[in-house]
């Protein structure tokens, strides 16, 4: 156990756990936006850092691989991360609080590793577990996956309670991800600590116009949905073809298990769009900062997004967002005010889309307001905010 004497308010050691860092993702951008923010001094620990695939930026942080664990999402792959990470044990003799970062599988950590003060960051609870909406879609139309993943469920609820079990508390971002933990009955309401974030508002500004395409940025695999916006840009224009001057373009990251994914999708909708559909694979930052500048409005797609960094990144560019109308976007978003929130089919999405595609003085005045709306989203504020949470499991309070 750790012996180290900190006065109040003095300069803590964090060690923080994610299981891998090998993509660019909002869990990465997340941890290097609070980390270069925060007064106190982090250690990150991982069982799979490949920094030629992830943001360069976690080269200037301190970063221990454990040992790497496979990234494939079939029963074996998956069975032998948990073990890595059941049978882990870290040295957190030096550090004050131990940070676990979690969507899934990465809370196994806590149960050997909680000799010092152990909080959770949960990003979400395992979404095919406690997410009906991704639960469903999993499972909808293979009647094979059924037996396996009911064997699978059973034994990973287990080591999930024993898991959580280690946390003093617990921090997250979002009601929909309350919601989920309090539906499996992993924390209790007063163990929820919320954290809203997340976006560099004097680097996120400042849109040099409004162009001539619809942007839909974000990971390029199934969960996002990305197939939902292209089918309904299409319909758009079918449905009005004065809009044809309008483009699509998709722009973000496509890692090894989405590959199929995005191949499908430029052999089906990007091949014979006459350019009018782009697919814009691992943008880098700048490039992606000037689609952000430079596009009309941005589309979110994704099926129930935990919280969503996407949404509040376009608000802080001034452009209107519309996103479909579940999870964290939900809260985020002021439908009507700062975009639309659309049911989540190619039919209301088309719809929102045209009339925001129809009138640009709309379109920049819920631009506006979706500014105002991402100031109360600075990752300066959330890093103050992270820092107060980890003081306060520091001292036991």
């Amino acid at each position: 156990m750790s012996k180290r004497k900190k006065a109040s308010g003095a300069k803590l050691k964090i060690a923080l756990y994610v299981p891998w860092i090998y993509q660019k993702g909002g869990v990465e951008r997340t941890w290097l936006e609070l980390i270069r923010r925060s007064r106190h001094d982090w250690t990150v620990f991982t069982h799979r850092y490949e920094p030629q695939t992830t943001f360069p930026e976690f080269s200037r942080l301190k970063v221990i691989e454990l040992g790497k664990v496979p990234l494939q999402r079939d029963y074996g792959a998956l069975s032998s991360a948990s073990l890595s990470m059941l049978s882990q044990k870290i040295d957190l003799s030096d550090f004050d609080v131990f940070v676990v970062s979690t969507a899934g599988f990465a809370e196994f950590i806590a149960i050997r590793n909680d000799n010092i003060p152990t909080i959770a960051f949960c990003h979400t609870p395992l979404r095919v577990v406690h997410d009906p909406i991704m639960r469903k879609r999993y499972l909808t139309g293979n009647a094979a996956k059924t037996i396996p993943f009911q064997v699978f469920e059973r034994a990973y609820r287990v080591m999930e309670r024993q898991a959580w079990k280690k946390f003093r508390f617990v921090v997250l971002a979002s009601e929909e991800v309350a919601s989920r933990i309090l539906a499996a009955g992993l924390a209790g309401r007063e163990k929820l600590e919320f954290l809203k974030y997340g976006v560099d508002t004097q680097k996120f500004a400042n849109p040099k116009r409004y162009g001539d395409f619809f942007l839909l940025p974000g990971r390029i695999n199934w969960t996002k949905n990305v197939e939902l916006g292209i089918r309904a840009y299409k319909r758009m224009v079918e449905s009005c073809p004065g809009l044809a001057k309008f483009r699509l373009v998709v722009a973000g990251g496509v890692d090894e298990k989405s590959r199929g994914y995005y191949e499908y999708l430029k052999a089906k909708f990007e091949k014979h769009s006459k350019g009018k559909i782009t697919l814009v694979e691992d943008p880098s930052d700048e490039e992606l900062l000037k689609l952000y500048s430079t596009c009309y409005c941005v589309l979110f797609t994704a099926v129930n997004e935990d919280w969503g960094l996407i949404p509040i990144e376009a608000m802080s560019f001034s452009k209107p967002v519309i996103a479909a109308n579940q999870g964290g976007p939900a809260e985020s978003i002021v439908d009507g005010v700062t975009g639309f929130l659309a049911e989540p089919d190619e039919q209301d999405f088309a719809a929102k889309m045209a009339v925001v595609a129809k009138d640009g003085k709309l379109a920049r005045k819920l631009g506006a307001e979706g500014r105002k709306r991402a100031m109360q989203f600075d990752w300066a504020n959330s890093a103050k905010r992270m820092d107060e949470l980890v003081g306060k499991a520091a001292s036991g309070r």
